[in-house]
């Protein structure tokens, strides 16, 4: 897995913690601050969904921001190849309530293109399928109703969720206990 340019021991450190099976964010967040090193945190308190069969997972970061419109992600994940290296998809839906960002078809789809995980400051859908698939999804909340289809969005650009700066390329490592983001 890419992760940082290594520039001395303790990256060099921080690379085999990440290069085996995803680690516990706690882990990785107790390294980062014994050996000073930069990270973020994005707040997931009041985040309900969390689906999948992956309860934690790490991988480098591929961005999205869409406003109620899927079309982006949709489109990210088809254009991406199934590489061997670990991703994370992070949507950057604004926190709307008003519909859901991803759903069954779109996560079976993330599954197939490599990715470990899906994050999502917006709603989800089709929770049920999710959860049988390998792949983990952190979540604001559910919607039952689907996105508008307008083809509005952007993608691999830095996003902004929950006081959190997340650039494409950034290395994610999410658990139940939260989400780290790793320049």
């Amino acid at each position: 897995m890419r992760v940082l340019s290594v520039c001395g021991e303790n990256e060099k450190q921080l690379v085999e913690l990440l290069s085996g099976p995803a680690p516990y964010s706690a882990d990785i967040a107790d390294f980062m601050q014994d050996h000073h090193l930069s990270f973020q945190c994005i707040n997931t308190s009041t985040w309900t969904v969390r689906a999948g069969k992956s309860k934690r997972f790490s991988g480098v970061a591929v961005t999205v921001r869409c406003f109620e419109d899927n079309s982006f992600v949709k489109r990210a994940l088809r254009t991406m190849s199934k590489d061997g290296e670990r991703k994370v998809m992070v949507i950057d839906g604004g926190g709307s309530t008003n519909c859901a960002l991803l759903g069954g078809n779109l996560a079976k789809l993330a599954v197939e293109k490599g990715f470990t995980g899906i994050i999502v400051n917006g709603m989800v859908r089709d929770v049920h399928e999710i959860e049988d698939l390998d792949i983990g999804v952190i979540a604001l909340g559910r919607s039952p109703v689907r996105s508008i289809k307008r083809d509005i969005g952007e993608s691999s650009i830095s996003v902004h969720i929950e006081g959190a700066q997340v650039v494409p390329g950034n290395t994610v490592v999410a658990d139940g206990d939260g989400i780290l983001v790793i320049p």
